[in-house]
C-alpha cells in the first residue's frame, strides 16, 4: 500500500492472528482504495477499542492505523495534522474513527462496530427484529455511560468529581446492567455468543476497573465480572490481549485529566 504523506510519525498495526508489523505511514483516504479493512483512530483505546475486540474476535486481517495527537501543552500543534487533512479524505461525515472496508467508508464508532458485527455475523440474524432491536438499545445505553464517564475523565476526574461519578453516576448504571445481563440467563448480552453490545459493553467495564479498582468484585455485580472474564477468554481475544498489539493505556488523549 503506498498512502499519501500529509501526516508524519505515524504507526499503522498490521493485525492478523500471526503477524504484527509497525511502520512509519500516512492515514489513508477513501480514493486510496486500501486491499483490506482499514480503522483509523487515535492512538488510544477511546472509541475505536470496541470496534478493534470485534475485528479481533471475527479473525479480520485489518490495518489498526494510530495517529498521534502530538504534544497537548502545544496548542497550535496540537491534533492540527487531523484537523487540517481531516476535511480532504472523502468521507462523508470526516470525523474519528473511521472505516475503510471495500465499498464502505464510514466514521461514528457505533455504526462502524454494527457494520462489523453485520458482516461477521455477530449477534441476531437481519430478520429478528426483536433481538437486532435489544442489540441497538444495549448498545446505545452502553454509548450514554461512555459519554458519561469520558466527560469525568476529562474534565472533571480530579477534586472529588471521580468519587462523585463513582457513586452517582457508575454505581446505578453498573447495577442496571447487571440486572439486565442476569435476567438474560447467559454469559453475554447476546446470549451464549457476543454481540455489538458485548464488544463495548467490555471496554466500559474493563475502564470501570481502572477507575474504580475492586468496583466489580462488589457485592451482586458478580454477572458483570463473569462477563468480563469470560469475554477475555474468548477465541481471538485471549491473544490478541496478550500481544503487542492491544495497549491498555493510553485510555484517553494526552489532554485528559485521567489518560
Amino acid at each position: 500500500l503506498v498512502y499519501r504523506d500529509w501526516l508524519k510519525n505515524q504507526f499503522v498495526y498490521r493485525s492478523c492472528p500471526h503477524f504484527c508489523m509497525m511502520a512509519s505511514v500516512s492515514a489513508p483516504k477513501v480514493s486510496d482504495n486500501v486491499a483490506k479493512a482499514t480503522l483509523v483512530y487515535w492512538d488510544i483505546r477511546g472509541l475505536a477499542q470496541p470496534i478493534r475486540f470485534a475485528l479481533e474476535y471475527a479473525g479480520c486481517d485489518y490495518d489498526d492505523v494510530r495517529l498521534d495527537a502530538g504534544d497537548a501543552a502545544d496548542a497550535a500543534s496540537y491534533k492540527k495534522a487531523w484537523l487540517d487533512a481531516k476535511p480532504t479524505l472523502g468521507l462523508e461525515f470526516p470525523n474519528l474513527p473511521y472505516l475503510l472496508d471495500g465499498d464502505v467508508a464510514i466514521a461514528q464508532s457505533s455504526a462502524i462496530l454494527r457494520h462489523v458485527c453485520r458482516k461477521h455475523g455477530l449477534g441476531p440474524k437481519a430478520e429478528d427484529l426483536t433481538g437486532c432491536a435489544r442489540v441497538d438499545a444495549l448498545l446505545d445505553q452502553l454509548c450514554d455511560f461512555d459519554s458519561s464517564l469520558t466527560g469525568m475523565c476529562y474534565s472533571a476526574f480530579h477534586n472529588g468529581g471521580k468519587e462523585a461519578w463513582v457513586a452517582n453516576r457508575m454505581g446505578p448504571a453498573l447495577a442496571q446492567f447487571e440486572a439486565v445481563l442476569t435476567a438474560g440467563g447467559k454469559p453475554f448480552f447476546g446470549g451464549d455468543v457476543p454481540c455489538a453490545a458485548d464488544f463495548k459493553a467490555y471496554e466500559e467495564f474493563d475502564k470501570c476497573r481502572l477507575i474504580a479498582p475492586g468496583c466489580l468484585e462488589a457485592s451482586g455485580r458478580s454477572s458483570l465480572a463473569a462477563h468480563l472474564a469470560k469475554f477475555e477468554a474468548l477465541p481471538g481475544i485471549a491473544g490478541y490481549l496478550a500481544s503487542p498489539r492491544f495497549k491498555a493505556h493510553l485510555v484517553n488523549n494526552p489532554h485528559a485529566q485521567f489518560k
